[in-house]
């Protein structure tokens, strides 16, 4: 996609260390607005970007400036609802983080409003382009190894459990990893079940697996976000014929077979801010014409299995997509 004129609506370390270093690098497009929700980060944007850019408190003035032809909305998903809203009411494009509202009826109906509209709305799910992702799906679609009988994701982070001003859920995180998991085994859930802590310490959802009937297959996903162990994002496939360990973080991977080890590392852009693909993702959306439909169809999806999971954790009990 060529874009002229980007803004951003957010201005925090993720903006600054993922998406700031790729736009500031692309020749055709310039950096002509930032909103942010305090004076101290729009004098901190202004000494970053300079003075050629405008700034403001407020998203709508931003909105506002019919040259702009994309929006990068990096804010807290409580925020994410109204922001949305009023960007589909403008003729512009928008990359986003999942969730697309905090709360899934809202979701519903932005997703309707999105069908409505010629905005291309898109998610950012870095993990899901790194060239890793696209080996591991050959190797299942080609029976390298035979049958896969199941494959494990396990997320670990020692700093994303409860705060007093952001509470994760299920819902809200679970995107990016699900998302890697219906890109490796090429197909969606048919039905899913969340399992939680009988007793949590926190009111929040911060340690738990998900249990994913693909069909064909069955997907886990464990994760735990108060973990006292440092981040990683693993992977373990079970063929027939061998077993497939994955360091997702650093796209390094192990075949096992037949009490053989293979060590491999797969090449990928060096990690923004410690997190792998932004790279990836973003020279794939610039550099790349999908179609709009194919977005909404991956928004629309992750968000009914997001909004499947939680149900499931409160209902104890399977929940069928």
């Amino acid at each position: 996609m060529s874009y002229k004129k980007i803004g951003f609506i957010g201005f925090g370390k993720w903006v600054k260390n993922a998406y700031l270093p790729f736009i500031q690098k692309l020749e055709d497009a310039e950096i002509s607005y930032v909103c942010a929700r305090s004076e101290s980060t729009i004098l901190e944007a202004q000494k970053i970007i300079g003075d050629q850019s405008k700034y403001t408190l407020d998203y709508n003035e931003l909105l506002e400036d019919r040259e702009l032809d994309l929006v990068i909305l990096s804010v807290p998903d409580e925020m994410h609802g109204q922001i949305m809203n009023d960007i589909l009411s403008k003729n512009i494009d928008c990359i986003f983080e999942m969730p697309i509202a905090e709360k899934n009826i809202i979701s519903e109906k932005l997703i309707s409003i999105i069908k409505s509209k010629k905005n291309l709305l898109v998610p950012n799910l870095e993990f899901s382009h790194l060239p890793i992702i696209s080996k591991l799906h050959n190797y299942v679609t080609n029976k390298s190894f035979g049958e896969l009988s199941r494959v494990n994701l396990k997320l670990l982070s020692p700093g994303w459990g409860p705060i007093e001003t952001s509470i994760k859920t299920i819902y809200s995180i679970s995107p990016w990893y699900i998302d890697v998991l219906n890109k490796i085994l090429g197909v969606t859930p048919k039905r899913v079940l969340s399992v939680g802590e009988k007793n949590p310490t926190y009111e929040s959802e911060s340690k738990g697996f998900t249990i994913l009937d693909y069909d064909d297959y069955w997907g886990f996903w464990d994760y735990d976000i108060e973990s006292s162990e440092k981040l990683s994002v693993t992977l373990d496939m079970v063929f027939d014929n061998a077993a497939i360990k994955v360091d997702l973080i650093n796209s390094k991977y192990e075949i096992v077979k037949n009490e053989v080890v293979d060590k491999f590392t797969e090449d990928f852009f060096t990690p923004v801010q410690g997190w792998p693909g932004m790279n990836e993702f973003l020279q794939h959306f610039f550099n790349n014409d999908v179609p709009r439909e194919e977005y909404i169809n991956e928004i629309e999806t992750l968000q009914n299995i997001s909004n499947a999971m939680e149900l499931s954790l409160q209902k104890n009990q399977w929940i069928n997509l």
